[in-house]
């Protein structure tokens, strides 16, 4: 039966009810392989009638009777489902902590100029005849800076960078009594 453009059949197992079986290719190849070659291995999924889907590892050899002429095929299947669901789950997990280093880098290169600039500030108050007015304009845009600056900071993007081993971190908010 072709659905979708696949080839699909079912099997009836012992104890196992019905199974509708997708190939990765044509059975006819699979078949003139197993002619050729006498062996074929490949993952099959099957689908039982009530949905459930079972990938499994198969391998097929061919069976030959006394007189050396081809008689039969045997399978053997390894259910494999669990494997592929925790490769993916893996999968799923290094991709998150890829996204979590690029964003901890991204965080650094953003932190370094801010740093300087904090620096800058901090230097640029200590100007001893500076007015009261640009000192204070200088404290506020401090504050500003370093209010921003807890996203910088690593410690949400460690735990992000390494999912394992997360890392408790305190809100951290910063209060100008100027401001107010």
């Amino acid at each position: 039966m072709l659905v979708d453009g696949r080839l699909h059949h079912w099997v009836v197992v012992t104890g196992e009810g019905d199974l509708r079986t997708v190939f990765p290719q044509p059975l006819a190849e699979i078949e003139s392989r197993i002619l050729h070659e006498e062996r074929w291995e490949g993952e099959l999924t099957h689908t039982t009638r009530d949905g459930t889907r079972i990938v499994v590892a198969s391998r097929w050899v061919l069976q030959r009777d006394k007189d050396g002429q081809p008689c039969g095929m045997k399978e053997m299947n390894n259910d494999i489902t669990e494997r592929r669901r925790v490769e993916k789950a893996l999968l799923r997990s290094e991709k998150l902590a890829s996204v979590g280093r690029m964003a901890a880098t991204l965080a650094h290169e953003i932190n370094n100029p801010l740093a300087a600039v904090t620096n800058l500030l901090f230097l640029a108050q200590l100007i001893e005849n500076l007015p009261d007015s640009a000192r204070k304009h200088l404290g506020t845009g401090r504050c500003r800076i370093e209010a921003g600056r807890p996203i910088s900071r690593g410690n949400r993007w460690a735990s992000i960078a390494n999912p394992m081993n997360p890392r408790s971190f305190p809100s951290i908010r910063y209060w100008n009594p100027q401001l107010t």
